[in-house]
């Protein structure tokens, strides 16, 4: 089998973890507050199985938060409250792109799409190019919004794109002109999230 180089997986994620960034993984529900004064407070919402309190609170002295308010709304290990007490994790999606599928068995591809997180292509043949692009846009949560001139059929090869969390009319409007929403009185959208179709908002 032609797949040794799945073998370096673990040996990329170790790299980025020490680098910060952590791959497939929500941030953690901890949150730590620091207090002027006081001794280190442990909030369990969460039972936790990994760590008592003791152990929380020598960990957090030996990164300086002498007084704090620590709140846990999950169980919890050392690794992740490391993390949450370093400040500076980055939590992120990743898939893993295996390239030359051209060059593996039928039986081979059937086994490597079945890994969790894994997209096969063939650079060379472009095999599965609009799989990968789908799974990106997928995992990047990003919206194509189709703008559709007054009286005209709506224009579906030039969208404007706008990340998850920024995809208010407001920001739609921004990303095409800075003072356009403060020109705009109300505008018709088209969709699935619409509770009509046209919907009137503005």
């Amino acid at each position: 089998m032609q797949f040794h180089h799945m073998k370096h997986k673990k040996i990329l994620q170790d790299e980025l973890q020490g680098f910060g960034i952590i791959m497939n993984k929500k941030p953690p529900k901890v949150k730590i507050n620091k207090l002027d004064k006081g001794a280190v407070n442990v909030i369990k919402i969460e039972k936790q199985t990994h760590l008592d309190d003791k152990t929380i609170q020598k960990i957090c002295k030996s990164y300086k938060y002498n007084s704090a308010e620590v709140i846990l709304r999950e169980d919890i290990t050392m690794d992740i409250l490391i993390d949450v007490l370093e400040g500076n994790r980055v939590y992120i999606p990743m898939v893993y792109v295996l390239n030359m599928i051209d060059k593996i068995s039928i039986e081979e591809l059937n086994m490597v799409a079945r890994i969790n997180r894994v997209v096969p292509i063939s650079a060379k043949q472009k095999w599965n190019i609009d799989g990968l692009l789908d799974r990106v846009w997928k995992e990047l949560k990003m919206l194509r919004i189709f703008t559709k001139p007054k009286g005209q059929i709506p224009d579906l090869n030039d969208p404007v794109i706008l990340p998850k969390g920024k995809n208010t009319v407001k920001d739609f409007c921004d990303k095409i002109h800075r003072n356009m929403a403060e020109q705009m009185d109300y505008a018709w959208v088209w969709g699935t999230s619409t509770k009509f179709n046209p919907q009137k908002v503005g």
